[in-house]
């Protein structure tokens, strides 16, 4: 399910294309609600908030400068997430999904629990604290392009990360309007499975949705045959809305236009 945005920023470079990684950067850090498509978060506070550009974070070997940090409110959860963006024009390569895990994994390192509640203090000041959900700092690697090594890798990765450590893969690209408006079509292409048979933030492909996916069209079964197997392999197959993002990903493939 993808959603479309509309600003009221300038086009950055000279064509609908981000020519940059810093033009990117700062389009988002201008209009930051073009990551969440939801309207619904508490009455006076944004979808989305900026916590950080370009933040240094300690890994074992080396400081990093991640892209942006983000607050981002989760109507399932009911409270805000902190989020780790690590920003592609196109993402070409296998390393950059390595990159992405290293600056999420840091903020678990005893040598960044500073770091860490620091960041979550800065999210407080901002919605207050009973809206912070602070166990874990996801994370997603976020350009207008991805290989399939790279959507390969990420799907690997997250077949062994538990619930909230997933990683997604989100594509933004624009389109110009009128002068001075620009529309911003953010495309959430890989997800994680939360648990709550939600589809999540702006309808991503969970894991369990390409793979039910892959069976229909690798083995040419029917979806109840498909969720049968799913059920057999995760304890439970798809619900409602996962049904839904799954039919949405049919219907783009069949009808791509």
């Amino acid at each position: 399910m993808a959603y479309l945005n509309q600003t009221i920023t300038h086009l950055l470079g000279t064509s609908e294309d981000f020519l940059r990684e810093s033009y990117l950067e700062s389009f988002i850090y201008t209009n930051p609600t073009i990551l969440s498509p939801l309207n619904d978060a508490p009455e006076g506070l944004a979808t989305v908030f900026i916590l950080g550009r370009q933040e240094m974070i300690n890994l074992l070997e080396e400081k990093r400068i991640a892209d942006l940090i983000c607050l981002i409110w989760d109507n399932d959860l009911g409270k805000y997430q902190i989020w780790v963006y690590e920003l592609k024009i196109k993402s070409r390569h296998v390393e950059d999904v390595q990159q992405l895990l290293k600056y999420i994994d840091a903020f678990e390192n005893p040598a960044n629990v500073d770091h860490k509640k620091e960041l979550i203090e800065r999210a407080k000041r901002l919605v207050g604290e009973y809206l912070i959900d602070d166990p874990k700092i996801r994370g997603a690697l976020c350009a207008q392009d991805f290989t399939d090594d790279v959507m390969g890798e990420i799907i690997k990765k997250n077949a062994t990360r538990v619930g909230e450590k997933k990683i997604l893969a989100v594509k933004i690209n624009r389109f110009p309007g009128k002068i001075g408006q620009t529309f911003v079509l953010v495309e959430p292409l890989i997800g994680e499975d939360t648990g709550r048979d939600a589809v999540g933030m702006g309808g991503q492909i969970d894991l369990k949705i390409k793979q039910t996916h892959d069976i229909m069209k690798n083995e040419g079964l029917a979806f109840p045959e498909a969720n049968a197997k799913i059920q057999a392999e995760f304890g439970h197959g798809l619900g409602k809305r996962a049904q839904e993002a799954l039919k949405e990903l049919i219907a783009r493939e069949t009808n791509p236009s």
